[in-house]
Order: structure tokens, then C-alpha cells, then sequence
């Protein structure tokens, strides 16, 4: 089984377009990682993989410890690339990924198609990157996540795009199935 895991609460998460700036956890986050790790450890998860942002890798530190693995870090799980909209406040400049950007990127930034496709050999691998018989933990961000919740289940994009039930909250896992084949 995949636990897919949306990194821990920071500062900027609620209200900012975040993208790829390199924020760490807050108090809270730092609690949420810490409560997630003890509720994981009882998982056989022998391969733990995250985005190479602090709040990913923070947020897999109490589970390495908890398990004595190492945290693997992997580029392809790195957040969605907001472009000209980082940093900005959402009440301020909405956004549509999936209607407006899904195809065509942000300004100065990435689609979500551009995620889809970085993401692609990623979940193709992961049978490469970690042993079949155990769990793997991989924490990412929300965009990434969804784009790798649809592969990992062997949706097409547009088929992810349209999904509504997948909303990963900070400091969340969810149990994905290994499929052999991750959808193109």
C-alpha cells in the first residue's frame, strides 16, 4: 500500500498561494506530524519518500525516526508551480487550476498538465524505488498529491481533473493500492 501524504500545517497554507516557496511547519504542523507519525508507525512502511521542501521533509521526520528509515527525497514531488502567484493571498486572485490551467500554465508558472506529466515516471518507478512486499510513505503537497492520487489509481488526467472526492488536508494520509501500470 501507498500512504499518500499531504505535509503539515504551515503559516501560509490556508490563505496563500504557497506553490514552492520553502515554508517550515508551525506548532500545529509540527503536532500534526508528530500525530501522524505515531499513527503510521504501525504500518509495514519500509520506504519513505518526500518532496525535497521543508514542510514535507519535516513532516516526514517524526515517522523516519519512529521506523529508523531514511527520508528520500524525490524532485518530482515538489508542489505545483504557482508562478507570478506565489505568495499572493487567494481571497485576492482566484484561481482555477482545473478549468484555466490545466493545460495552459500560470504565468511564469506551471499547469497542472506539466505536473501530471513530471509525475508520470515518478509513479511509474516506484516499484524500482522501493521493495513490492512493504508499505511506502510519500509526502507531497496538494496539487502534486492529486496529480499522483489519480496516476497511482490508474485514472486519466482528465478523469483527475474532474474527481471531487480526493481533498487532501494538511497532515493527512490516504491508502492508495499499488497498480502496475500508472495511467499516460
Amino acid at each position: 500500500m501507498i500512504h499518500l501524504i499531504r505535509h503539515c500545517e504551515t503559516d501560509g497554507n490556508r490563505d496563500h498561494y504557497v506553490g514552492r516557496s520553502d515554508l517550515p511547519l508551525n506548532a500545529k504542523g509540527r503536532a500534526q506530524a508528530d500525530a501522524l507519525a505515531a499513527r503510521l508507525a504501525a504500518f509495514p512502511i519500509r520506504c519513505i519518500m518526500s518532496s525535497p521542501l521543508q514542510r514535507a521533509v519535516q513532516t516526514a521526520h517524526p515517522l523516519a525516526g519512529r521506523l529508523g528509515l531514511p527520508i528520500n527525497q524525490a524532485e518530482a514531488l515538489i508542489e505545483f508551480d504557482f508562478g507570478d502567484m506565489q505568495n499572493l493571498r487567494k481571497a485576492d486572485h482566484a484561481l482555477d487550476l482545473r478549468k484555466r490551467h490545466h493545460l495552459v500554465p500560470v504565468p511564469g508558472g506551471e499547469s497542472l498538465k506539466e505536473v501530471w506529466d513530471r509525475l508520470l515516471p515518478f509513479a511509474a518507478a516506484i516499484e524500482e524505488r522501493c521493495p513490492k512486499e512493504a508499505d511506502i510513505a510519500l509526502i507531497g503537497h496538494y496539487w502534486s498529491n492529486r496529480m499522483l492520487f489519480g496516476l497511482l489509481s490508474g485514472l486519466s488526467f482528465q478523469q483527475t481533473l474532474q474527481l471531487r472526492t480526493y481533498k487532501p488536508e494538511t497532515g493527512t494520509a490516504t491508502l492508495v493500492e499499488r497498480i502496475n501500470n500508472p495511467s499516460a
